[in-house]
């Protein structure tokens, strides 16, 4: 369910894909890292500048990984300590010496080279001494090494308060074959009966994305908590395990939410009955008919959306009633997500509803609603429609008929016999996606399937074709992608510049954050701006590697352009997962506005939980502030955290 984002200029692009080769090219200058010892010099000094240290599809030259292999357990150590000199130098050369190993003890290697590369690593995340940034990587890094030595090493790290956060990451993230299931959740259940605090809530947080349903009475228990992090965490859990018998809780947590919570807990309830739907389409149906019936009666236009979208994958077209009542809501996500909903939605039916609506609409701003969702949809069936559409007395609806007839007449279309042997259908969008996506799948070269995007979006003349590989583009990511899909946000068709937008709104890390801010801050349409703001967000919550400053900066930026209480609390929710004194001054600058008090506070107090005697000394001024405002909670956990 994500919405996704124009740069206002970007340089022209060059359609090439960089072979990331650790090759024995050696430094011109030999007297580089003099303080090290002969075989780690030797390593660091073969190693290219690019950053590789999250590929995994790295070319390892023989010599180089003679040199790696025949490292001692001191000398890997030895790497590691000298990774926090290499970042303040820029050089990340020790971290990708550390991949570079972590690469080829990964199975089938021997164990013994697994377990002595898990054991340096062990040691040194158990080493206080050792910089919090460099245990977070070499935490990161088990994710790749994989086996039961690895798993081992995050099953400590899951104890320790700084390191929980990147642990649970490696191990959702852990490939198959590198750790069982059973294994996976084992590892995080055993953590989350011995943990407390914001840690606990974090546990909880990833066995709801599992969709564990063995621990319920345990997450039910901590639905009642008097720790609100934990309590929510809890409620999250509980609606990803789908237990019927948690729909009245779940209700009720929605009715007793307060303004800064009560979208959370409406995205809470769109999951449990999306999960039910999967065991019960039934059930399913029922349960989004009636909340998105609710949403919308309310107005609440995420909520419903969440509701259409369960409710239309359940129900297919049976759900066109809804899809239509929501494209006449003034809510833009709801008309936003009911579009998306109906252009995928595949079937000439679908599309013959749509043209008997346009024929029958007295509404004109609606009438050219649906005329860019049939362009959309691409199917020639609405051809006539469409250019009678041309002559309507309303220019709206001329210019979109005019934009549909210009897409419908430009689509390609290839003759497919049904069984009647009679019916011409149009190949759209989703054929070519499937096409490709099918192509990609025989393709296990990550870079030449990139190379296969980059050849087939050069040669696409149909904003809908080039919207379809610029989204298959964000899954294989890399710079060249990345470049490419940068410089389809200054494309002339709009069609193509919102795809642009959402690729890089689900990117796979956080580089093109300042791109998606800067399409919140200059593009002209509501919807697109909404889209890059809540995608740049999103991007910089889910990459583990940014560091905490870094993240704050980017929220920082973020709650300056948003226009939206939504989206700054949707900003402040994410700015209390950083939990230091800077992220408390942050969200504390917001308790004066009205329109974000209560989610300031809800964050300053999560963050508070988190800190230090000292550092809640601190707080205190902040806390003072909470304890004075008028919710009753909040100023019960903020005399709480002061100790009255």
């Amino acid at each position: 369910m994500n919405l996704s984002m124009r740069l206002p200029f970007f340089p022209l692009f060059l359609f090439v894909v960089p072979l990331v080769l650790l090759s024995c090219a050696r430094l011109e200058e030999p007297t580089h890292y003099p303080t090290l010892s002969e075989p780690v010099r030797a390593v660091l000094l073969q190693l290219p500048e690019a950053d590789v240290q999250q590929r995994v599809d790295l070319r390892i030259a023989p010599e180089l990984e003679q040199r790696l292999a025949a490292l001692r357990t001191e000398q890997i150590r030895e790497l590691i300590d000298y990774i926090v000199i290499g970042d303040v130098n820029q050089d990340r050369r020790p971290r990708s010496a550390i991949h570079a190993l972590v690469l080829l003890a990964r199975p089938p290697a021997p164990a013994l080279r697994r377990a002595q590369l898990a054991g340096a690593i062990g040691d040194a995340v158990a080493d206080g001494r050792v910089s919090r940034v460099t245990r977070e990587f070499l935490v990161g890094q088990l994710r790749f090494l994989g086996g039961r030595e690895a798993v081992d090493v995050l099953a400590r790290a899951l104890q320790d308060g700084e390191l929980a956060e990147p642990a649970i990451v490696a191990l959702l993230e852990m490939e198959e074959g590198l750790i069982g299931e059973h294994e996976r959740l084992e590892t995080l259940q055993t953590a989350y009966r011995r943990s407390h605090g914001s840690r606990r809530a974090t546990l909880l947080r990833a066995l709801g994305r599992l969709g564990d349903r063995s621990l319920l009475r345990e997450f039910r228990q901590d639905a009642e908590s008097t720790n609100i992090e934990i309590r929510e965490a809890a409620l999250d859990a509980i609606a990803a395990a789908g237990d019927p018998a948690d729909g009245s809780r779940l209700l009720h947590a929605l009715a007793r939410a307060t303004p800064a919570t009560r979208l959370q807990a409406e995205n809470r309830y769109v999951i449990f009955i999306d999960r039910i739907g999967r065991d019960d389409p039934e059930a399913g149906i029922n349960l989004s008919r009636e909340f998105f019936r609710r949403a919308y009666l309310d107005q609440r236009g995420q909520a419903a959306a969440g509701a259409l979208r369960v409710l239309a994958d359940l129900q297919g077209p049976d759900a066109l009633d809804q899809i239509g009542a929501a494209l006449q809501s003034h809510d833009p996500d709801l008309r936003a997500a009911a579009l998306e909903i109906a252009a995928r939605m595949p079937g000439q039916d679908v599309t013959r509803y749509w043209v008997e609506i346009v024929n029958n609409l007295e509404e004109a701003e609606l009438r050219a609603t649906i005329l860019h969702l049939l362009a959309a949809r691409g199917d020639r069936l609405a051809l006539a429609c469409v250019e009678r559409s041309q002559r309507d007395p309303d220019p709206a609806v001329r210019q979109a008929a005019a934009h549909a007839a210009s897409r419908l007449h430009g689509e390609t279309a290839i003759a497919l016999v049904d069984q009647a042997g009679a019916t011409e259908i149009p190949i759209t969008q989703p054929d070519l996606k499937q096409t490709l996506s099918a192509r990609l799948q025989t393709e296990p070269d990550p870079e030449r399937r990139t190379v296969v995007l980059l050849d087939e979006l050069a040669r696409a003349t149909q904003p809908g074709e080039k919207g379809t590989i610029l989204g298959l583009l964000a899954r294989e990511g890399g710079d060249a992608a990345l470049s490419a899909v940068r410089g389809a946000l200054i494309d002339p068709d709009p069609a193509v510049r919102e795809a642009a937008t959402r690729a890089l709104a689900e990117w796979p890390d956080a580089r093109p954050t300042p791109d998606l801010l800067a399409v919140a801050r200059g593009e002209d349409e509501e919807r697109l701006r909404l889209i890059a703001l809540r995608g740049a967000v999103r991007l910089v919550d889910r990459d583990p590697r940014l560091p905490a400053a870094s993240k704050l900066a980017w929220y920082d930026e973020g709650m300056r352009i948003a226009w939206r209480a939504e989206e700054r609390h949707q900003i402040l929710a994410s700015m209390q997962q950083v939990k230091d004194l800077a992220a408390l001054r942050r969200t504390a600058q917001w308790l004066d506005d009205p329109a974000t008090a209560t989610q300031a506070a809800t964050a300053a107090l999560r963050i508070a939980a988190e800190l230090s005697p000292s550092e809640r000394a601190e707080a205190r001024q902040t806390l003072e502030r909470i304890a004075r405002m008028e919710d009753p909670e909040l100023r019960r956990e903020a005399l709480r955290l002061q100790g009255r």
